[in-house]
């Protein structure tokens, strides 16, 4: 009996320990979608790391809403397989510090994982649509868009805005978009980057990158290759 006893004890703190990461389907506002899916439009959780439920109430979740954990103090993040779509602000102002988005996702729209704290990304093969400023204010060092569909062939304006970045694959993007307006990675003039993995004719709008990688870049005929830059001189491999 004491040892029934003692392993129903063992169960109960297991269970228990597994509570404090899991989250009520009412810790989420939802709103059905006219695609037949879930749409989660807020978090009233406490919670801090968050796992997100594939279905709620038998519904898969397809859409994370507009700014619908913007702001909660989130450390970690586990968006499930069924999401289509994360729109506009969604995880914006948390302090989250990487970043996996599941195969299935096609969109990623603007400031959506803003002002964090991430410092590695996954991104999924399945995307098709960036917005503007997506990982604005982040501490990524180190993005492969080599993994993107080829259907992504356009780097939105300040998408990696405020990173400290040392190393870019831009993979099937063709044109970088007019960086005097925003631009994309950080100041150009005080630009971390020393390893550039780029296709050949990629339209850029100056100042965008460092002047010196652009002038190199067209002096090599727009050449793929991967650029090293060493001291202030740039190479290519």
């Amino acid at each position: 009996m004491n040892r029934i006893f003692f392993n129903l004890i063992v169960a109960f703190i297991i269970a228990a320990g597994g509570l404090l990461y899991a989250q009520s389907e009412d810790s989420f506002d939802i709103l059905q979608n006219r695609e037949g899916g879930i749409t989660i439009t807020g978090y009233t959780g406490s919670q801090k790391q968050v796992v997100i439920p594939e279905r709620i109430s038998g519904i898969p979740v397809t859409t994370i809403g507009k700014e619908s954990f913007s702001g909660k103090e989130l450390v970690q993040v586990t968006i499930p397989r069924t999401v289509t779509m994360i729109d506009e602000g969604a995880f914006a102002d948390n302090n989250l510090t990487s970043l996996t988005i599941p195969e299935g996702v096609t969109v990623i729209w603007h400031r959506a994982f803003t002002n964090n704290q991430i410092a590695t990304i996954t991104l999924p093969r399945t995307l098709i649509r960036l917005g503007n400023y997506v990982f604005r204010g982040n501490r990524l060092t180190t993005v492969d868009l080599s993994v993107l569909s080829p259907s992504i062939d356009l780097l939105p304006e300040g998408t990696f805005l405020d990173n400290p970045l040392i190393s870019i694959n831009f993979g099937s993007i063709t044109t970088i978009t007019n960086l005097s307006i925003a631009d994309v990675f950080r100041d150009t003039e005080n630009t971390t980057i020393t390893t550039i993995t780029i296709g050949s004719n990629v339209q850029m709008a100056a100042p965008g990158l460092e002047r010196n990688f652009i002038n190199f870049y067209n002096s090599q005929n727009k050449r793929a290759g991967t650029y090293i830059k060493n001291g202030r001189i740039w190479t290519i491999q």
